[in-house]
């Protein structure tokens, strides 16, 4: 995200050297998508943090001033407004900027910029995030022309502002300073800046323009505008309900909608303090049902949009909010958050998947129901909300259920007995369950960091089109053989496949849901240029070893890839087999099996499949922890008894 263009081959190895002390916001936000074991600290960050968020496509750099110039400038206008700046950051937000030595420029500047193509979405949810990972009162200015006329990012403000943080907009206005002079001098910055109400930022006088949002006239509303209070007391859980996918029963008053709610959700061991927000373009009740729905701590969300997407980015807003005002260091056990809606994919842009897993990897508990995949006769009342919530899938335990395997000892199996694979709770459902037909594929490119796994991990990459699948298998006996061959030659742990397929045909979505629900995650887009193709295995496998450290496991992961590999064509450039050989330099068991070096008539069979193919593998190296000092002394004690 936010690395320059000489930082990019060395960011690796620069994230794993810093320390919290000198991380910074952009190294968070760099980080919050990639490893899962990376916990921001709770406790203060920063009393005098200000951060600076700038659309450079609405206001761009002008021709005659340095970016150096600019970052001093406002930094100078804002102490100059007794803004505190000692931790100061500035990042900008854009999609014209494709020139590496602008881009070096603006970092030697000390300004990070992001490549997006929807700016504005970027900028708003980095401005949360900030938000979360520092502690309020600390100051937010926003130097944007769209995100002023945006009203859900002005609601967001304001909410922002209602919870202690100072926000701060940049606003030339015509008749005293052009935009084309506007970071020229700090006095014309500070001129320009205004406070959400419509007041200077420098003087406190009255603005032309003043930012106003919908406010609820209900006086028991919730609606986020102010900070959420917990009635109970101890860890919350915060369900938000989507009203337009999946109705409350007719029949039901609110006090018994609650209930049966709160009791299901005991059944899951979800905590019983819970606050329902309700989302329904329009609201069928009368003011005086809606009363009994909120002292029911069931609130209707006001000036909810009709269009999908656009309610789905007022929930996820409302989520990191409800995040805000729920601190893990608030109550022992950490709150949770549910969600019943059906998801979207924006290319990353924002969704319930990206924002539950963020949680996930924050130590929130992060639930999704999606109502497609409920059956409608499960709907009946005398039942509800029994069989929506039985299809609850957990962030904590999707398709890497923890096992019930104990690693100290291995056991022989049987050539008779099938492969049983890892048990998963019977409390909380996760993708292998019936009830959850389709599943969530946000993470199947490696997107999203992996989460842990109790027990060593086997990562297997596999080039589908260097070695198929045998078609007369289906996906759960592809795994389950796989899982085995892999067993009978000494590699054990928790197994995870990626498979990299061309789409020359593309796979239905019902077949790619069967293949996710048994372990095998069908890489999309796989590039079909073979030399394009093991470029990307390498970068997921690299992703892979991040999330992956081996100071997590006991015994030391497996790498196992399966693909043709191809000599560089000049001296350094990076193969498979130098690639893995690093790998296995590190630590990691590795395995490359080269298809090519089979010798079948009908290499697609599934007689001999897989033991046949990974009997051609070449082993890089097995790796062992050494043993610890008790072990050594039994063995010292053991070796001289016997002599």
């Amino acid at each position: 995200m936010f690395f320059s263009p000489r930082e990019k081959k060395s960011c690796v190895e620069t994230m794993d050297d810093l320390t919290f002390e000198n991380m910074t916001f952009g190294d968070l936000i760099s980080l919050r998508s990639r490893n899962p074991n990376f916990v921001i600290p709770t406790e203060e960050i920063s009393v005098s943090y200000t951060c600076v968020f700038w659309d450079i496509d609405d206001y761009p750099i002008p021709n005659d001033i340095n970016p150096d110039l600019i970052y001093s400038n406002i930094k100078s206008a804002l102490e100059g407004m007794d803004y505190r700046c000692s931790d100061f950051e500035i990042f900008a937000y854009g999609e014209k900027i494709k020139d590496n030595t602008e881009l070096n420029e603006l970092y030697d500047a000390g300004i990070k910029y992001s490549t997006h193509n929807v700016p504005d979405t970027e900028m708003l949810r980095d401005i949360v995030y900030c938000s979360i990972n520092h502690k309020s009162s600390s100051n937010l200015m926003v130097i944007s022309k769209s995100l002023t006329e945006d009203t859900e990012s002005i609601r967001v403000l304001r909410a922002l502002k209602s919870r202690g943080f100072n926000v701060l907009f940049l606003q030339p206005q015509p008749e005293s300073h052009s935009s084309e002079h506007l970071f020229h001098y700090p006095d014309i910055l500070r001129c320009s800046t205004y406070l959400l109400d419509g007041r200077k930022a420098m003087d406190q006088t009255p603005s032309p323009d003043v930012f106003t949002s919908p406010s609820c006239s209900r006086s028991n509303c919730q609606d986020f505008s102010e900070p959420t209070t917990s009635i109970l007391g101890g860890p919350k859980t915060g369900v938000f309900w989507d009203v337009h996918e999946c109705p409350f029963p007719n029949d039901l008053d609110p006090e018994a909608i609650y209930k049966r709610i709160q009791c299901n959700l005991k059944d899951l061991d979800v905590s019983t303090d819970i606050s329902i927000w309700a989302y329904a373009d329009k609201i069928p009740f009368s003011d005086d049902i809606l009363d009994k729905f909120d002292k029911s701590r069931i609130y209707f969300v006001p000036q909810v949009p009709r269009d999908k997407t656009a309610r789905v980015v007022r929930m996820v807003h409302d989520i990191d909010l409800w995040e805000l005002d729920s601190p893990l260091v608030d109550s022992e056990s950490p709150p949770n958050v549910i969600v019943i809606s059906n998801d979207i994919n924006t290319q990353g842009d924002i969704s319930f998947t990206r924002c539950l897993r963020s949680m996930h990897n924050r130590h929130y508990g992060a639930f999704l129901v999606q109502p497609k995949d409920i059956a409608q006769e499960n709907l009946k009342t005398e039942d509800w909300p029994r069989w929506i919530l039985a299809g609850i899938v957990s962030f904590s335990q999707i398709r890497y259920p923890v096992s019930d395997k104990k690693w100290k000892k291995k056991e022989k199996i049987k050539k008779d007995k099938a492969v049983k694979k890892p048990e998963v709770s019977s409390r909380v459902k996760t993708q292998d369950s019936p009830l959850v037909k389709t599943m969530i594929r946000q993470d199947e490119d490696l997107f999203y960091p992996i989460p842990p796994v109790s027990g060593p991990r086997i990562g297997v990459f596999w080039d589908v089109n260097d070695s198929p699948f045998p078609g007369d298998l289906d996906p759960n006996s592809i795994y389950q053989r796989i899982d085995l061959a892999l067993e009978k030659k000494g590699y054990e742990g928790v197994m995870s496949i990626w498979a990299y397929y061309t789409e020359q045909e593309p796979i239905p979505g019902f077949l790619l849901d069967k293949y996710q629900s048994a372990g095998i995650n069908i890489v999309p887009k796989a590039p079909a240029n073979k030399t394009e193709r093991v470029d990307r295995m390498i970068h997921d496998m690299l992703f892979w070893e991040m999330d992956t450290p081996l100071n997590v496991y006991v015994t030391p992961p497996s790498l196992i890839v399966i693909s043709n590999d191809f000599p560089g064509e000049g001296e350094g450039d990076i193969n498979l087999t130098f690639v893995l050989s690093c790998m296995n330099g590190r630590g990691y068991n590795v395995l490359l099996v080269e298809p090519k070096k089979l010798a079948l008539d009908n290499p697609g069979s599934s007689a001999l499949w897989p033991g046949c193919l990974l009997d051609v593998g070449q082993t890089l190296g097995l790796c062992s922890w050494p043993p610890s000092s008790g072990q050594k002394r039994r063995k010292k004690k053991h070796v001289e008894e016997s002599t």
